[in-house]
């Protein structure tokens, strides 16, 4: 099939994360960057969004568009392992995708 798939993950960063220390915390934002930088060039579009102070159950989503479907879980899959997931939850009620 023809088209392009829409996904957008609503993420909350994890409150016990910020009292971990200055450096941890860089490794973390540092190595959730480097996915979303990594997926960025394989998706049509990979975009951040920050929703702080707009939504109280969620600080950021991403916006993705991709022609493969499996583009999805496996993105899903590589930012939910180690030192990210410690970061950063999904907000699974307002996760969404769509095919077009």
């Amino acid at each position: 099939m023809d088209g392009q798939y829409v996904a957008y993950s609503f993420y909350r960063v994890d409150p016990a994360w910020r009292r971990l220390p200055v450096e941890e915390r860089a490794a973390g934002k540092d190595a959730f960057a480097d996915v979303v930088e990594e997926w960025a060039s394989r998706l049509e579009h990979l975009r951040a969004y920050t929703v702080t102070g707009v939504r109280p159950d969620c600080d950021f989503f991403l916006w993705k568009i991709t022609e493969r479907y499996a583009d999805l879980g496996e993105l899903g899959a590589v930012l939910n392992a180690g030192r990210r997931a410690r970061s950063c939850r999904r907000a699974p009620p307002t996760s969404s995708s769509t095919r077009s």
